[in-house]
């Protein structure tokens, strides 16, 4: 039985064995963007060992800027965490600036279907996973985090865990970056548009999550310009009785933060996968 953790911890980072996952990039085509994405895999040291044994997936969203490549090459130590876990990562290129929108405004930009239908799709189909929702998750970095939220909730039958690493929860409070994030290009002016852009805040989704009974983890540094949007939606969710676990260390919106956030992160998604 999952039990609801709400808490503020700092955590210190630990040594493990090493193993050696394998790295797999792979091309996979879009049907609803008429492209080819890049997509990085990560398969545990286990997948080979055992030709029936099949995988829960995580899937692992950049943050701005960033690209498929971003986890293997920012992250130390990933292929040990993956070998910890015991289950399949998928880092899809997400583009720059895509908030992995399927954007009204922009026709080109389908990233919430092409991750949530199109890439789940052909995992499957390529890969050993365990085709069930309870054996899939998803998180991110600061525009992942968005991502990993907004992907799930348009997907509810497809994701049951999610997780946030410094999160742009609520981007509305950061208008000196929305023209350089793409927001305005992706949603509109938001004088224009105030409606679209409030759909999209998570803490206005919060019924989504009652209905879908996900497990949830969401982090961010003290020092991060995202703690307080952050704050804000896990004081939502306490007051909505939604269960989560929410940790606030010392650490700011960068690489060294996310090393050691995506550790804890791992390890929470190792313990709420199914298995077979």
């Amino acid at each position: 039985m999952f039990r609801a953790l709400y808490f503020t911890f700092l955590f210190s980072f630990f040594c493990f064995r090493v193993f050696a996952s394998e790295i797999k990039n792979i091309i996979v085509h879009s049907d609803v963007m008429n492209k080819d994405i890049q997509v990085t895999v990560l398969l545990p040291n286990d997948y080979d060992r055992d030709k029936l044994v099949h995988f829960p997936v995580l899937y692992l969203l950049h943050g701005f800027d960033g690209g498929h490549k971003s986890f293997i090459d920012k992250i130390k130590f990933l292929d040990n965490y993956v070998d910890n876990g015991g289950y399949i990562v998928v880092c899809p290129d997400g583009g720059t600036d895509s908030w992995y929108l399927d954007s009204p405004m922009e026709p080109a930009y389908k990233y919430t279907t092409f991750i949530g239908t199109e890439l789940v799709e052909h995992i499957d189909q390529f890969f050993r996973t365990i085709p069930k929702k309870e054996a899939r998750g998803i998180a991110g970095i600061s525009m992942g985090g968005f991502g990993a939220f907004h992907v799930a909730f348009r997907k509810p039958q497809t994701f049951f865990v999610i997780g946030s690493m410094s999160g742009v929860v609520d981007f509305r409070l950061f208008s000196k970056h929305w023209e350089r994030w793409g927001l305005i290009k992706l949603l509109g002016e938001y004088v224009l548009y105030e409606e679209l852009w409030d759909q999209e805040i998570i803490v206005n989704q919060l019924k989504i999550l009652k209905e879908n009974n996900y497990r949830m983890i969401i982090d961010c540094g003290l020092n991060d310009e995202m703690i307080n949007v952050n704050r804000n939606l896990h004081d939502a969710l306490v007051k909505e009785k939604i269960p989560h676990t929410y940790i606030e260390r010392p650490g700011a919106h960068d690489w060294d933060y996310w090393n050691v956030a995506l550790r804890v992160q791992m390890d929470y998604f190792k313990y709420s996968f199914y298995r077979e």
